[in-house]
């Protein structure tokens, strides 16, 4: 089956006969000013921003349009090969600038210097020298153009065209169909302030009767300000709008003979006043693209300060909850567990095997809830700001016993055999006992929950550089290398093949958190199935 064709629509085709309808009357505007004898190369072009316009926001479709319009321009001055070849150079530069503006992520708004540089600084000169070169020999082609004369319509050809790309193209992507701001009644009348200004100067500097640069100061720089007051003031749009109304009124007034820019011709002329014109678009528009940059960076710290402080008060009142809700656990557990010991010790009365069974099961759970309540509240406090530790003269190794003695039915009701390797003499230490013993019982509660069934569990203390260097080591399924990076922050649990229990997560975040508050430092060396070993380093009390 042959594929089905598909007509362009009505619409699509009235766009492109409007582009086509717009080059042409814009070239035959350009062609009024054109300045070399030949009468064939215009100094400035407006058709090139207008081209690149279409092309740039109306899609490689519009190019019909453009390759229409600027055909029928020319076949009413040169052959119709000489025209054909100018259409399509014309056409091919518009596309190729397009596509490479697209490609490097150009904002038609021009709100980034950025973007002010790759249409000002990169496609106002690579395209006039593209087309220019080509253009200019297909009307050497054509025989209208001599071939001496190829060096003088290349310079007229590639000014015009800079100056297209650089006073038409801002206008029109700047003042494109968009929604206008909300302006108040005074800022319609800066607006109307800033146009009436603009005319009056631009009339005093380039009115061939009034103009005062006929008298021997610069007078041409009064624009500057007005140029810098639209820019500051309106952004992108003002800046284009701006340069172009200057443009416009230099243009006509240098064309009647006044302004500072007549000479013997109006080529010449019109050459000198094209530097002028060049300067004050580059700077509306550079200057207008580094205030919209600013004015969306401070908009982009202002709207980020908004979310910190969101996200500082979701924190706080996540802290209150924490807190509250910890506190109201807390006090029925504590009943909780001492009716647990109550009958444990079967003050109420003697107990079957599977009731004490059944109590013992209660007393477990309710301190592993006791644990998870620590760890919350702890939580809390370190997000407020109010953690701390009460470091006092202390022996490790009396702590560390302490707490080996308190897990070792765990330990043993997992299968697991729980080895100490301590100095024989007593461990003197600065530090919060309590707490330490806090970060010890986290360690070796992991070591437990993730080593198998007759797996080993090996603590070892000894004295290393003035400090005390505590490690614990287990036979367990190890930890993945990607995990290690993130194994000290919050909320963090593994995935693994083994776990007994659950946690919050914060375990091994507030234990980094308790030794670096005793001035020390924790870490962990594991390799995935070959176990691990938490260490931590407290430094030894004189």
């Amino acid at each position: 089956m042959h594929p089905i064709r598909t007509w362009p629509s009505p619409r699509h085709c009235l766009k492109i006969l409007l582009v086509a309808v717009v080059f042409f009357l814009t070239g035959k505007l350009g062609l009024l000013l054109a300045a070399v004898s030949f009468d064939t190369v215009a100094t400035i072009w407006p058709p090139s921003g207008f081209a690149l316009w279409a092309v740039l926001l109306g899609g490689s479709g519009m190019w019909q349009g453009v390759f229409l319009g600027s055909l029928v321009l020319n076949l009413l001055r040169l052959p119709w090969y000489a025209a054909l070849g100018v259409a399509a150079t014309s056409t091919l530069a518009a596309i190729l600038s397009a596509r490479w503006l697209r490609h490097k992520g150009f904002d038609d708004r021009l709100s980034r210097m950025r973007d002010v540089f790759m249409l000002a600084g990169v496609v106002a000169f690579l395209n006039p020298t593209f087309a220019g070169t080509l253009g200019v020999l297909c009307n050497v082609w054509g025989a209208v153009v001599p071939w001496d004369r190829y060096g003088a319509a290349w310079w007229m050809w590639w000014v015009g065209d800079l100056m297209g790309i650089l006073i038409v193209a801002p206008l029109l992507l700047t003042w494109r169909p968009a929604p206008l701001p909300a302006w108040r009644s005074w800022r319609v009348i800066e607006v109307v302030a800033l146009t009436f200004s603009l005319i009056v100067v631009g009339v005093l500097v380039f009115g061939s009767e009034l103009s005062v640069a006929r008298l021997a100061y610069p007078y041409t720089y009064l624009l500057f300000p007005l140029l810098i007051w639209s820019a500051v003031r309106f952004g992108p749009r003002g800046a284009a709008g701006a340069s172009f109304l200057v443009s416009v009124l230099a243009i006509a007034g240098t064309a009647q003979g006044g302004g500072p820019f007549v000479r013997e011709t109006l080529s010449h002329s019109l050459l000198f006043l094209q530097v002028f014109i060049g300067l004050q678009a580059m700077t509306a528009l550079l200057l207008a693209g580094a205030i919209s940059e600013l004015r969306l960076a401070t908009a982009e710290i202002a709207r980020r300060n908004a979310e910190l402080e969101q996200a500082k008060e979701l924190d706080r009142l996540k802290n209150n909850f924490v807190n509250a809700v910890s506190h109201e656990i807390r006090t029925p557990l504590t009943s909780i567990m001492g009716y647990a010991e109550f009958l444990e010790d079967e003050l109420g009365g003697p107990l079957t095997q599977d009731q004490r069974e059944f109590v013992h099961q209660l007393s477990q759970g309710a301190k592993r809830l006791e644990y998870l309540v620590s760890d919350l509240l702890d939580f809390a406090r370190i997000e407020a700001g109010t953690f701390h530790v009460r470091i006092v003269p202390s022996d490790f190794s009396i702590k560390l016993a302490e707490i080996l003695e308190s897990l070792r039915p765990q330990a043993e009701a997992a299968r697991l055999t729980i080895k100490a390797e301590m100095p024989p003499n007593p461990l003197p230490i600065a530090m919060d006992a309590e707490r330490i013993g806090q970060v010890l019982t986290n360690l070796l509660h992991n070591a437990i929950k993730f080593t198998p069934p007759e797996g080993d569990i090996r603590v070892k203390v000894q004295a290393q550089d003035e400090a005390l260097v505590c490690e614990v080591s287990d036979t367990g399924i190890g930890i993945a290398a990607q995990d290690l990076p993130r194994l000290f922050q919050r909320f963090m649990q593994l995935e693994n093949g083994v776990k007994r229990g659950v946690g919050t997560g914060l375990g091994l975040n507030i234990s980094k958190t308790i030794v670096e508050a005793h001035g020390g430092t924790i870490g962990v060396r594991s390799e995935e199935g070959a176990g691990s070993t938490f260490w931590f380093s407290l430094p030894l009390s004189s």
